[in-house]
């Protein structure tokens, strides 16, 4: 994840997407710059996921720094449903 100097408080400063899930994190609007709060979005899959994550990281102005949104490897699409239960 990569984290850019941003001085407003309470801006977005980082992004990561873990399986289905993208996690926005903003810089502490009441704390210093080692304060950050970690917002969690749950998506329907990981495209989903990604591609949110790429309209928040142009918005704020952030560096662009992953491949598009892609679509899983078979063996990813398989270790998903598989954690999540499915079929």
């Amino acid at each position: 994840m990569v984290e850019p100097t941003i001085t407003t408080k309470g801006a977005l400063c980082g992004t990561e997407v873990r399986d289905n899930a993208l996690h926005l994190w903003f810089q502490s609007p009441t704390g210093d710059q080692t304060d950050c709060q970690i917002l969690q979005l749950c998506c329907k899959d990981y495209r989903q996921a990604k591609e949110i994550e790429h309209m928040h990281r142009t918005m704020w102005g952030l560096e662009i720094h992953n491949q598009p949104p892609r679509e899983l490897t078979i063996a990813e699409e398989a270790e998903f449903n598989k954690f999540a239960g499915i079929g």
